[in-house]
């Protein structure tokens, strides 16, 4: 290992150093560049949260309309459904009758 001397150190450190401001001012434009795009990020996250929440709050609201819709949907299918029985128990009933009629006839005659 080859001892140098002070003045060559000091040589090659003066060289060394004479670089960082430079490169020390690359960095901080580097930085200022990353902070506004962290900036521009943090407002563009705030502005989805602002959304996101609106779209929950739209989901809720459709959620409860579609349950209302669709309960009031069974209850007039149900209440047809009860009409429709019972009419066809009524015409049944009165088939049946007619049958009996007929039947009576036939043993009659």
């Amino acid at each position: 290992m080859v001892q140098q001397s002070i003045e060559e150190r000091v040589t090659s450190l003066e060289s060394e150093v004479r670089g960082v401001p430079e490169r020390l001012g690359a960095v901080e434009t580097r930085l200022g560049a990353v902070e506004t795009r962290v900036g521009a990020v943090e407002t563009r996250l705030g502005s989805l949260e602002t959304r996101l929440g609106s779209l929950e709050t739209q989901f809720v609201q459709f959620r409860v309309e579609i349950r209302g819709e669709l309960s009031a949907t069974r209850n007039e299918l149900r209440s047809e459904m009860r009409t429709l029985h019972n009419d066809a128990m009524v015409q049944a009933r009165a088939l049946h009758e007619d049958l009996v009629a007929r039947i009576k006839l036939l043993d009659r005659g």
